[in-house]
């Protein structure tokens, strides 16, 4: 695919490739970051990455892993049925997403 050495198994399930974006600063990675419906579109596939999560009541939540039928943040449990939307977490394991195109617009004098 478009000369690349991502494998089918890398397309079908990309946590990694998402990882990597996130963790090496691509300026893409902000398509990542976009709230989800949830159970319309999300739940089948949800990967075993960190999610914030937006609950029914507004609350959101930040840097929850998904297992089984709920996310887990610190000390917080999340029910699958009390979130309405998700979105891929900036915060990665240690790591934390910053947009390289804000560092380079700022630096832009007009």
């Amino acid at each position: 695919m478009f000369g690349t050495n991502i494998t089918d198994d890398e397309i079908d399930y990309p946590r990694d490739i998402f990882a990597a974006l996130i963790m090496k600063g691509s300026p893409y990675a902000f398509y990542l970051f976009q709230w989800v419906d949830y159970e319309k579109d999300a739940f089948q596939y949800r990967l075993k990455i960190q999610h914030d999560v937006k609950l029914y009541d507004g609350t959101v939540i930040e840097g929850c892993y998904p297992n089984a039928n709920s996310f887990h943040g610190g000390k917080t449990t999340v029910k699958d049925s009390d979130v309405e939307f998700i979105r891929i977490s900036k915060k990665q394991l240690g790591y934390e997403y910053k947009d390289p195109r804000k560092a380079a617009n700022e630096s832009v004098s007009v």
